[in-house]
């Protein structure tokens, strides 16, 4: 071992008393004497190893320091100074685009609650605003900050609902959106760029026994607005067999509405083909306290004689089945049990399914080849509701900015199953359709737009 090792090496406590016990009468002795003074000083003043390893961090964490002072300081010292410490280049955030951190929602009731990372989330049953720019009403909506959100959705009668979205990194989100089916895209929105969340409060996924209540509380619904008239003697209605009937004495009439629960008849809503109910997807936010849907009724009349004996039941309500399917909007609530409500409206006057079966028919008519090639120059903007559930449809060639008729129109009538020319511009137009009785004319001449003329 050389010199250095040797010094390199303090003695043990032991040793180095033994060396400075030895008699300095030789030289040799007298060097090791020395020797071992010198090597127990060293001894005594060598740091530790512990000092040592302290010392050491302390070092290391000087020239991280320096390091970190050096990135922040000195113009593309970054990658080099990266590269040395093998630590990788920060990634830039990505940017929030204009509307990323807007949220709208779809298939939501206003019993339902949403909590967003485990917090109180926004409130459903928030009303609708109006836009000052364009006047229109603007849906309810949230935002979200930078990162990751979940989401939780809870309403009676639905599944719950978890999923995560990401701000501004949509790509990664688990919460879906409405999509189109059926080749028909949700309506557009009014308001701000915004994300749309489906939160899952939508007939298809309701519960069997919690449709088919939905559709027992719509039928008791609808059928609180039946109405009755009177089939005069010599008045024409459309018999069971499709053909027209003419009353040899006065009948009693209803129009009978039914919720349609047979699967072979469906309505095209924009979530698709829809059996007993259609989501108005995009609307239903707007009422803050209803679930706002489209109920699928079919149509079809009752006739009664004079003493009370039915004489049909469920006589067809147009002589083409298909037409006698409508639409008519409900408000849905829950407390425990359904709460229907059908909608006061239609063409000015409370519920008249009699003005959305014969526009049926009458679209359907009108483009029969038979009629008059001239009917494609004719505009029909005016529909009325008569009395004794009739309906007025008025059409003619010219129409002036707001949409009202001028000149001569053509008038058309409903009654009981049957379309019929209430004018002779309307026979001349319309040849498949039989002659309105004289009354039923007097009738269309007296609902007419004012300001025109047959």
């Amino acid at each position: 071992m050389d010199e250095f090792d040797l010094e390199a090496t303090p003695l043990a406590g032991d040793d180095a008393r033994i060396a400075a016990e030895l008699p300095p009468d030789d030289a040799g002795h007298a060097r090791g004497a020395d020797a071992a003074a010198r090597r127990a000083g060293s001894a005594a003043a060598r740091p530790t190893s512990r000092v040592r390893a302290w010392r050491a961090l302390g070092t290391v964490a000087a020239v991280a320091l320096a390091l970190a002072l050096l990135w922040r300081v000195v113009p593309g010292a970054q990658p080099g100074i990266a590269g040395l410490l093998h630590v990788p280049a920060p990634t830039p955030a990505l940017p929030i685009p204009p509307g990323g951190d807007v949220f709208y929602w779809e298939h939501a009731v206003p019993w339902g609650t949403l909590r967003v990372d485990g917090h109180a989330g926004p409130d459903l049953a928030i009303a609708p605003t109006v836009d000052r720019a364009t006047g229109y009403l603007m849906p309810p909506f949230f935002r979200l900050p930078r990162g990751e959100h979940t989401l939780r959705y809870s309403a009676a009668q639905f599944p719950p609902l978890s999923c995560v979205v990401f701000v501004p990194d949509i790509e990664r989100d688990s919460c879906r959106e409405p999509v189109a089916i059926a080749g028909v895209s949700p309506p557009a929105l009014v308001g701000p760029p915004a994300r749309v969340l489906d939160l899952g409060a939508s007939v298809d996924r309701l519960p069997p026994d919690a449709l088919r209540a939905l559709v027992a509380a719509t039928q008791v619904a609808v059928e609180t607005l039946d109405e009755r008239a009177t089939v005069a003697p010599g008045m024409a209605y459309l018999g069971a067999d499709g053909r027209s009937v003419v009353a040899a004495q006065p009948l009693s009439a209803s129009l009978d509405a039914r919720v349609n629960v047979d699967p072979r008849y469906t309505q095209v809503g924009f979530n698709g083909p829809c059996v007993s109910f259609c989501d108005l997807v995009g609307l239903n936010t707007l009422a803050s306290d209803a679930w706002v849907l489209t109920a699928h009724v079919v149509v079809g009349w009752e006739y009664a004689q004079p003493d009370g004996q039915i004489l049909l039941d469920q006589a067809p309500a147009a002589p083409d089945a298909d037409d006698e399917h409508i639409g008519v909007v409900i408000e849905a609530r829950w407390s425990g049990q359904w709460r229907v409500l059908a909608l006061q409206s239609g063409y000015g006057q409370p519920y008249a399914p009699a003005c959305a079966v014969s526009e049926a028919i009458f679209d359907r008519d009108s483009g029969d080849p038979r009629a008059s090639p001239t009917l494609s120059n004719y505009h029909w903007p005016y529909v009325a509701s008569l009395p004794d559930l009739g309906c007025l449809f008025a059409g003619g060639q010219s129409v002036d900015t707001s949409e009202h008729l001028k000149g001569a129109v053509a008038l058309v009538i409903y009654r009981f199953g049957l379309l019929e020319a209430a004018n002779p511009l309307a026979a001349q137009l319309l040849p498949p359709l039989p002659l309105a009785t004289p009354a039923d004319q007097a009738l269309a001449r007296q609902y007419a737009p004012p300001g025109t003329k047959g």
